[in-house]
């Protein structure tokens, strides 16, 4: 895809990513992000330069604004609202609207800790009182955790600091130090229809639970593996027969990390 009149993405609750979109250059007349329940990042966007008009609603996951580093210019209104985990505005300070049609509309979230002086002044200088809609700015220093360094940009696409952690936003496709080395492939070991269930115990709303041990291989990449997260597998038994699981539609979680045997080969234990 490169030319696009308009992506609407609305009430997808099992969206959890964009990297679908992903493309060095894309062209989109609109982009609406609205009510997709598990979307937590705007990586894949990376591509998005100018648009007409921007809207991200309603986006209840959603942490970062990331993946829109590449986006400069909106002839229209730019609607931020109502994404209860959004911590920070930090990825949308480098947007100018038209300073005779655009608009922008920006209103604080329970999860909004993290919105500095500076990048308050940076989304609203373009505009006047007339235009814009900002909250102010807030500094939670329990919550927010500035990086060492600027973060810099990586092929034109601006990297935001993750105020939650105080490490840099990699663009999608690199990780570590720079965002200088390229992730890697990680796929499921082929022929692992079913996997056997360990150690099974009940939760307590009655739910079975058990440990499973996916294998997984690794393609490619750059960088020190051995520090290389994954997502986790995971789902619940709805009854005792916990004997096996059958890995195709599972959901996934980002809170474990692979154990790599060697260059190619590792896995994950993990809860179903």
């Amino acid at each position: 895809l490169k030319n696009i009149g308009f992506i609407l993405l609305e009430s997808n609750p099992a969206l959890r990513s964009l990297a679908g979109l992903n493309s060095s250059s894309i062209q989109v007349g609109n982009l609406t992000l609205r009510h997709n329940a598990k979307l937590r990042s705007l990586h894949g966007c990376e591509g998005i330069s100018a648009l007409q008009k921007l809207t991200v609603e309603f986006n209840d996951a959603l942490e970062s604004g990331s993946g829109l580093g590449r986006l400069r210019n909106v002839t229209g209104q730019v609607q931020i609202v109502s994404n209860a985990a959004l911590a920070s505005l930090q990825a949308f300070a480098n947007i100018v609207p038209d300073e005779t049609t655009g608009s922008m509309r920006m209103q604080p979230s329970p999860g909004l800790q993290c919105f500095t002086p500076s990048e308050c002044d940076s989304l609203s200088h373009p505009l006047n009182a007339l235009h814009s809609e900002l909250p102010p700015p807030a500094w939670d220093d329990q919550a927010c955790h500035a990086c060492v360094s600027p973060c810099g940009s990586k092929s034109g696409v601006s990297i935001d600091c993750d105020y939650r952690s105080g490490s840099c936003r990699c663009p999608l496709g690199s990780w570590g130090p720079n965002c200088s080395n390229t992730v890697a492939n990680v796929t499921v070991e082929q022929g692992q229809h079913t996997v056997e269930c360990s150690r099974p115990r009940t939760q307590e709303d009655n739910q079975q639970m058990c440990i499973v041990h996916i294998k997984l291989r690794r393609e490619g990449g750059s960088g020190d593996i051995s520090s290389a997260t994954a997502l986790a597998v995971y789902f619940a038994c709805q009854d005792s027969k916990c004997a096996s699981a059958i890995l195709h539609g599972v959901e996934l979680n980002s809170t474990s990390k692979v154990t790599w045997s060697n260059e190619s080969h590792g896995f994950i234990e993990t809860n179903i």
